[in-house]
């Protein structure tokens, strides 16, 4: 944290391993305050075990998730309201997407990123979850998730045909990515809390193939 604030007052010389990053952030204008939500979302994953409702959930995606966005859009030159507005809802369908896809692995170190009132609404216990017991009422509450982040992250599309060239090839892997891993998550029957389904090297690799196709073919990528 204090080397990122000596960045922005110049207190950085060559030898220092940061000397490369304060030239990135001085060539795109990256924001002080993207990479102090990114610290504070680290401390608060320290801290902070569990999330009262979906706001409070919310919250900590606009500080673990959104400021990368933000990043992104600066280095491509793209940073604008309209453009934030959809990167955000990309970051933070992704991180919803990532919180559904780790519950076993993020149990294992006593974590839950799902509601509470939700896993009440639910009727799902917090021992099914930290006991990697997928019950149904677990399955049918995963469903509502998976269909809420999918929502969200597609409503940033739009994002993609506001960029210009192939800028529009890795954000539009993005959203690919984020609603291949929900098709993931449907093929083992919703059951985060047993397996964790991942993305295979052939499946990226394809992912990526097919994108770049349709990028040369001039064709609509998302």
């Amino acid at each position: 944290e204090e080397m990122i604030n000596n960045c922005y007052t110049g207190k950085i010389d060559e030898k220092n391993i940061f000397f490369n990053l304060c030239r990135i952030i001085s060539k795109y204008n990256l924001q002080k305050e993207d990479f102090q939500k990114l610290i504070q979302s680290n401390y608060q994953d320290l801290n902070k075990k569990r999330y009262r409702d979906f706001d409070e959930l919310i919250n900590y995606c606009k500080l673990s998730a959104n400021p990368v966005g933000s990043m992104v859009l600066r280095i491509f030159g793209e940073c604008n309201d309209a453009n934030l507005i959809l990167s955000n809802q990309i970051c933070t369908g992704l991180q919803l997407i990532n919180f559904i896809q780790d519950i076993n692995r993020d149990s294992k170190l006593d974590r839950i990123y799902i509601p509470l009132n939700e896993l009440n609404k639910f009727g799902v216990n917090e021992g099914d979850i930290l006991n990697e017991n997928s019950t149904e009422e677990f399955i049918e509450m995963i469903k509502f998730q998976c269909q809420r982040s999918k929502n969200i992250i597609n409503s940033g599309k739009s994002l993609v045909s506001n960029l210009h060239g192939s800028k529009r090839i890795p954000i539009s892997l993005f959203i690919h990515s984020g609603n291949l891993v929900l098709k993931k998550i449907e093929k083992i029957n919703y059951k985060t809390a047993t397996t964790r389904p991942s993305i295979t090297k052939l499946d990226k690799s394809l992912l990526i193939s097919k994108t770049l196709i349709r990028y040369l073919l001039n064709k609509k990528l998302i």
